[in-house]
C-alpha cells in the first residue's frame, strides 16, 4: 500500500528498524551508564572523571553514574570492566596506572590491558613533588643534599605500589643516587592527608590536591613535570638537573572487549565533544590539566608505546607490585 507522500508501509517500516539498531535493539543510549573510576572520591582522577560523566550525560540525554573501586592502583576497577556486558553501558576511566604500568609490573593480573575497547583520551595530569614545610627543603638539589646526609630519614609516598608517581620518583632516586623510602598510599587524596599530618616527608601526585595545602603553608613545591599555571615560580625537574622523573601520566575512557564499533564511535564523538566545552577547559585549566582529544586507534597504540617505553625503566629501577 502506498502513502500520500510516496511511502509505503514496507519502508516505513524499515526505517523503524534502522533507527532502533541491530536486530530491532534499542537505540544507544536508553538507559543510564556507569563510569566506573579505579580511586576513591575526593581525588584528582574522581574529579575528572565526574566532571566527564556530567557532560556525558547532558550529551547523550541519560544519567552517567560515577562508580569509584579504589585499590591496587585502580586495577580493581579496571578488572570490574573488564568482566562487564560490552554493550556500552559500562565504561572504566583509566590511564597509564592500571593499563600501561600494571601490565608491566604485576605478575597476577587477571586482565589484558590491550584488551579493551579504547573510547579516547582526556588528558594528560600535572606532576608535582611537595615536601612537608617543616623541612629544609626547598628544591630538589636541596632533597638531594638531605637525603645524602640523613641516610633513611626520608619517606615519600606516591599514588600506589604501581603508579606513574612512584616510577618518576624511583627514577629520581636513581639518577640523584639517594635513599628514600617509598610509602605505596591508595590514591591521591588520602596521600595528602599523610603528608600534611607529617606522617610523609614528600609526595609526588597531581598538582590540584597539592595546591591547596601549598597556599595555606603547610606543604612546600620543589618541582613539577612542567611550568604549572597556579605555581609559575616552580621549576621543572628538567630545569633542576633531573629530566627523568618529568613524568606525566594520561587518562582515557574504555570499554569492555567486543563492545560494537558503532557504540564506540558515538562515545568518542561525544567525548570529542566533551572535550571541546568551554567550561569544561576552563576547569581542567583550573586543575593544571591538558586535555588530549585522540581516536580509538591512537588511544590503542598510546598504550602500546607506553609500554615499551616504560619497560626498560621498570626493569632497570626493579619496580613490582611490593613496596
Amino acid at each position: 500500500m502506498r502513502l500520500r507522500n510516496g511511502l509505503t508501509w514496507a519502508s516505513i517500516a524499515l526505517c523503524m528498524l534502522t533507527a532502533a539498531g541491530p536486530s530491532g535493539a534499542e537505540p544507544y543510549p536508553s538507559r543510564p551508564l556507569r563510569l566506573v573510576v579505579g580511586q576513591p572520591p575526593g581525588g584528582h582522577s574522581d574529579a575528572l572523571g565526574r566532571m566527564v560523566a556530567q557532560r556525558f550525560s547532558e550529551l547523550l540525554k541519560q544519567p552517567v553514574v560515577v562508580e569509584n573501586r579504589g585499590g591496587a592502583s585502580g586495577t580493581i576497577a579496571a578488572e570490574a570492566v573488564a568482566r562487564a556486558p560490552a554493550d556500552g553501558y559500562t565504561l572504566l576511566f583509566a590511564g597509564s596506572n592500571n593499563l600501561s604500568l600494571a601490565a608491566l609490573t604485576i605478575g597476577d593480573l587477571r586482565y589484558d590491558p590491550l584488551d579493551f575497547a579504547p573510547v579516547g583520551t582526556i588528558g594528560r595530569v600535572s606532576y608535582g613533588l611537595a615536601v612537608n614545610a617543616k623541612l629544609p627543603i626547598a628544591s630538589v638539589s636541596d632533597l638531594v643534599r638531605y637525603a645524602r646526609a640523613h641516610p633513611g630519614r626520608l619517606n615519600y609516598g606516591s599514588g600506589g605500589v604501581t603508579s606513574t608517581s612512584r616510577l618518576a620518583f624511583e627514577l629520581l632516586k636513581q639518577s640523584a643516587n639517594i635513599e628514600v623510602e617509598h610509602i605505596p598510599l591508595r590514591g591521591s587524596a588520602l596521600a595528602v592527608g599523610e603528608i600534611t599530618s607529617g606522617r610523609i616527608d614528600l609526595l609526588l601526585v597531581d598538582i590540584s590536591v597539592l595546591m591547596p595545602h601549598v597556599h595555606n603553608g603547610t606543604l612546600r613545591l620543589i618541582a613539577g613535570a612542567r611550568r604549572l599555571r597556579e605555581a609559575a615560580d616552580v621549576r621543572t625537574f628538567a630545569e633542576q638537573g633531573y629530566p627523568e622523573a618529568a613524568l606525566e601520566p594520561w587518562y582515557g575512557i574504555f570499554a569492555p572487549a567486543g563492545t560494537p564499533a558503532e557504540i564506540i564511535a558515538t562515545l568518542n564523538q561525544t567525548l570529542a565533544e566533551t572535550l571541546r566545552t568551554p567550561e569544561i577547559r576552563q576547569r581542567f585549566d583550573r586543575l593544571d590539566f591538558m586535555p588530549l582529544e585522540s581516536t580509538p586507534d591512537e588511544l590503542a597504540a598510546l598504550i602500546r608505546n607506553e609500554m615499551k617505553m616504560f619497560a626498560p625503566l621498570v626493569e632497570r629501577i626493579k619496580v613490582n607490585p611490593r613496596p
